[in-house]
């Protein structure tokens, strides 16, 4: 499988200017309300740079998916902040927060989502409705979106009609179409055979390396071995980090070479 390269980015910092990071969670809680209180999170804090990929992985019931609702701002955390592009999903109202979601995110589900009775381009173009663009331009991107995932071909057929890594391809077209700050897939591959499930993550890197951040949920251990960054999550905390062990392990290695040249100018001094 290919092995796809960390930008580099530090957190909040896009390429050649100082941004906001694409998602920021800061001691974020979930607490499903019921007659036994569900913790489904508690205190995560996670920053996705703008340009950086991770994929987040841990077993089912560890909190995964619905870090991945509050990243996308389909639900609302009991407690801690959530921030898209910088900008906080506390007080805004639900249409508000639809704009923020129309602007910067795109979202592809494990189980697609589509409409079953519109064809491929008018479910790609439903992905701008939000943003208030005219049905002309709207359908001019879909189509185009389209084309980047290889389905212009299949553009009049309605979902129905599509095979199951076709209709991964036009969840994930309806994702790009406008251009997202940040992607989101949750279990991307679940429901496709392995060629199929190649393909759509070529597709998602693909988007990645044109820009996009991008937070791939999975189960799948090979799926985030590729990825440059690895979070894992279990009983609703993150208890690993491969960019925190990294960045752990250069301060280390800084820090033994910063012994090293002391050592070394004191040896100097000595001999002269």
């Amino acid at each position: 499988m290919r092995t796809h390269k960390s930008t580099g980015l530090d957190a909040g910092t896009a390429a050649g200017s100082a941004k906001p990071a694409a998602l920021e969670l800061r001691d974020v809680h979930m607490v499903y309300r019921g007659a036994v209180p569900v913790h489904s999170l508690r205190g995560v804090n996670l920053t996705l740079a703008r340009g950086e990929s991770a994929a987040v992985v841990g077993p089912s019931g560890s909190g995964k998916s619905t870090l991945l609702h509050l990243a996308a701002g389909l639900d609302r955390p009991t407690g801690g902040q959530v921030r898209i592009a910088g900008a906080s999903l506390a007080g805004l109202s639900d249409a508000a927060l639809s704009g923020l979601r129309a602007r910067h995110v795109g979202v592809v589900f494990q189980q697609f989502f589509l409409m079953e009775r519109l064809t491929a381009v008018e479910n790609v173009a439903a992905g701008l409705l939000y943003r208030g663009t005219r049905s002309s331009i709207r359908i001019t991107a879909a189509h185009q979106a389209l084309k980047t995932v290889g389905l212009a071909h299949r553009a009049s057929h309605r979902a129905a009609e599509l095979s199951g890594g076709e209709r991964q391809r036009v969840a994930i077209a309806r994702a790009l179409v406008g251009r997202p700050t940040l992607i989101l897939a949750d279990e991307p591959t679940g429901n496709l055979d392995s060629a199929n499930g190649a393909r759509v993550m070529e597709l998602l890197h693909r988007l990645h390396e044109a820009g996009a951040a991008l937070l791939v949920i999975t189960h799948d251990r090979d799926i985030a071995a590729a990825m440059p960054r690895r979070v894992e999550v279990r009983d609703g905390l993150i208890i690993s980090d491969s960019r925190a062990a990294i960045a752990r392990n250069t301060g280390e290695a800084a820090n033994t070479q910063n012994t090293q040249d002391t050592v070394n100018a004191e040896n100097t001094g000595r001999h002269q």
